[in-house]
Formats: C-alpha cells, structure tokens, sequence
C-alpha cells in the first residue's frame, strides 16, 4: 500500500455526515489517501493510528472531495507522504 496523502482531522470538524462509532472505538483523528493495487482509499483512523474505515475512490481528487465533504479537510490542508510501504 502506498501512502500518497495525509490530513488531520479538527476535534470539532463540520461533518457533513454521520459516523456511527463503537463504543470502544475513538472518532476520527487523521485520514489518509492511498494507492492499493491501483485502486484509491480514503482512510479514516483513530488517534492511537488504528484504521476505522475506508471508503474506495475512482481518483484522489474525488477522495479529496470526500474529505472535504465529510471533514471539512480543504486541498490546502493535505500533506504529501514520501512513504511507500507493503
């Protein structure tokens, strides 16, 4: 999985969706933008760094736009990542 794009999430971001949350899970804290076998995630972690969901993506501009859409997260707030892990 490559890493392409990172954001953080304000505590009191303006969702524009609601999240149904475990009781033992935390709320969103980061998302991220990946590339998996050439498919595009738009993931939705924890604090502790704990995956909590994914959403797939014909493009990363259209992920963005889920982000924007669900956190608020503007294009300006992204954060390229040099990472590429397996």
């Amino acid at each position: 999985m490559e890493i392409l794009l990172t954001a953080t999430v304000a505590e009191k971001s303006v969702a524009e969706t609601d999240h149904a949350i475990a009781i033992q899970s935390q709320p969103t804290a980061s998302i991220e933008i990946v590339r998996d076998y050439g498919l595009i995630y738009l993931l939705r972690k924890n604090a502790s760094g704990e995956q909590t969901a994914d959403t797939w993506h014909p493009s990363v501009e259209e992920a963005k736009d889920q982000a924007l859409f669900e956190f608020g997260v503007s294009t300006e707030e992204w954060l390229v990542v040099m990472d590429s892990a397996m």
